[in-house]
């Protein structure tokens, strides 16, 4: 059920991150690593610094209204929840690796990421 959710939501914006994932995924990645080194059991706190940093870059360079923000920050909400329990699961290890998988699991699901 969360996969045809995702498939859904995912469909839906992706006329609004077509263009700039990369960047939108490149953000993720920066955003989780320094909010992993900040603050190491906050995870609300860390979800809500990257949701900021992207969400910022989402504004630079997309115009959206009411709805398809609030869908794209839906979307990356859940998908910034994957990479912090990604991360949180693999404490120890190289979080960067269980991110990628992450990554690799979505790109499974919605073609437009890489």
């Amino acid at each position: 059920m969360r996969d045809t959710a995702l498939l859904w939501l995912g469909a839906f914006v992706r006329v609004v991150l077509t263009g700039i994932w990369d960047g939108v995924w490149e953000l993720i990645f920066e955003g989780v690593g320094y909010a992993e080194e900040q603050w190491e059991d906050q995870s609300e706190r860390k979800k809500k610094y990257v949701m900021g940093l992207v969400m910022d870059y989402v504004d630079d360079n997309k115009d959206l209204g009411f709805v398809r923000r609030k869908a794209v920050e839906l979307f990356l909400s859940r998908v910034i929840d994957g990479v912090i329990k990604a991360i949180q699961d693999e404490l120890g290890d190289n979080w960067v690796e269980a991110a990628k998988e992450y990554q690799k699991e979505l790109a499974g699901l919605l073609p437009f990421i890489k």
